[in-house]
């Protein structure tokens, strides 16, 4: 996902600022592809005596909110605090209505939102692969030719449980 978050951060567009923060931040959540999509802006709460941002996820199995933290990344291509500063910069300024969710990825508001990230994880292969021609010259060589976001939870809970292994 290092090389996704660089790719995307390459292309410099808002559509791939759009795409490097939402699959980093469903990353950081280890959660299935569609719960990032149901984050609003008032899911975001800072503790002032952790000195940490969290966010609120609904689980979509369990029907149970789990708090994300959001912390620093340990380069800039892990950092989701970078991929929502690099959004919020790119983004023009969105007007919300008091009797709607302020979405916080409002691109993610579609029937499918799995597989709208599976899409743009798609898009970074290379042209061999199947890519999206707008990325070739950032495409991620890595990625399989039948990657999905699907993939994200499991490869978060086995890059996780690695890190728990090593520091216990």
């Amino acid at each position: 996902m290092a090389d996704v978050n660089t790719a995307f951060a390459k292309a410099g567009t808002l559509e791939a600022s759009v795409r490097r923060f939402a699959l980093q931040l469903l990353l950081n959540a280890c959660g299935r592809s569609s719960e990032t999509a149901c984050c609003t802006w008032d899911s975001i709460d800072y503790d002032h005596g952790m000195d940490a941002a969290y966010i609120s996820i609904a689980q979509s199995k369990s029907a149970k909110v789990k708090l994300i933290a959001l912390v620093a990344g340990a380069d800039r291509s892990r950092c989701v605090l970078l991929a929502l500063g690099d959004y919020l910069a790119m983004s023009p300024t969105a007007v919300y209505k008091a009797d709607e969710p302020a979405w916080l990825i409002p691109q993610l508001q579609v029937k499918r939102p799995g597989s709208t990230l599976g899409d743009w994880l798609r898009a970074l292969r290379t042209q061999a692969r199947g890519g999206d021609d707008k990325y070739w010259d950032f495409a991620v060589e890595s990625l399989p030719k039948r990657v999905s976001a699907g993939g994200v939870r499991p490869g978060a809970a086995n890059t996780y449980m690695s890190f728990a292994h090593t520091y216990m």
